[in-house]
C-alpha cells in the first residue's frame, strides 16, 4: 500500500514536470537566476501591465497578479538601463505601494498593506506515516497566494499577521486546513 501511494506522488510529480513543460518551462535562455537578471526599460508613463510585459519579454519571468489592482495602480516611469532586475522591481513595486515575491521564474504582485507585518511560516507536509509529501499545494486560507512542497516535503510562505490558517492539499486527497502559528 505504502508503495503504491509513493508511485502515485511519482506520478504527480512527473505531471507537473510535464505540464510545466508543455505550458512554456524555462528554456536555456532563462537558465539565469532572477538575482543576477538586468533589464533595460526607458519608458515614461507605462502602465505596471505593461512593465510586467516587457520585464517578461526580457528575462522569462512570469507575472500573477490581480487583474483588478493592475488597473487601479497609477501609470509609472521607469528609467533604468541594464540595472539589476531586483532594484527595478523594488523601484517600482515602492512606487505603486505594492510588494512582490520571486519563486522559481514567477512573481507574485500584491498590495502592501499600511503597517501591515509580514513573516515567514514554514514547514514539512507528511502523511500518517511521516513520509514527507511531494507537490503539495500549500495556500493562504482564503487566498489565491499559495506555495508547493518541494522534493523534501517543504514549504515556506510569507504571511501577514492576520493570517490566522493554511490550506493543504494534495489532489485526489481531502483538503486540510491547519493554524499558522508556531508548531
Amino acid at each position: 500500500m505504502k508503495e503504491f501511494g509513493r508511485m502515485k506522488r511519482i506520478l504527480f510529480a512527473t505531471s507537473l514536470l510535464v505540464g510545466a513543460t508543455l505550458c512554456g518551462g524555462t528554456s536555456t535562455a532563462m537558465a539565469q537566476q532572477p538575482k543576477h537578471q538586468t533589464v533595460t526599460i526607458n519608458a515614461k508613463s507605462m502602465s505596471v501591465k505593461q512593465f510586467f510585459a516587457e520585464v517578461k519579454k526580457q528575462t522569462g519571468l512570469n507575472f500573477i497578479y490581480s487583474t483588478d489592482l493592475a488597473a487601479k495602480l497609477p501609470h509609472i516611469t521607469v528609467n533604468a538601463t541594464n540595472r539589476p532586475l531586483r532594484q527595478v522591481l523594488d523601484e517600482v513595486m515602492n512606487k505603486v505601494n505594492c510588494r512582490y515575491e520571486i519563486e522559481g521564474n514567477i512573481v507574485t504582485i500584491t498590495r502592501r498593506i499600511a503597517g501591515e507585518r509580514v513573516r515567514n511560516v514554514s514547514g514539512v507536509v507528511s502523511d500518517e506515516s511521516g513520509e514527507q509529501l511531494i507537490g503539495v499545494s500549500v495556500c493562504i486560507d482564503d487566498s489565491k497566494v499559495c506555495t508547493i512542497t518541494d522534493s523534501k516535503g517543504f514549504y515556506t510562505l510569507k504571511v501577514t499577521s492576520q493570517c490566522l490558517h493554511l490550506k493543504v492539499q494534495l489532489p485526489r486527497y481531502e483538503q486540510c486546513r491547519i493554524a499558522s502559528g508556531k508548531r
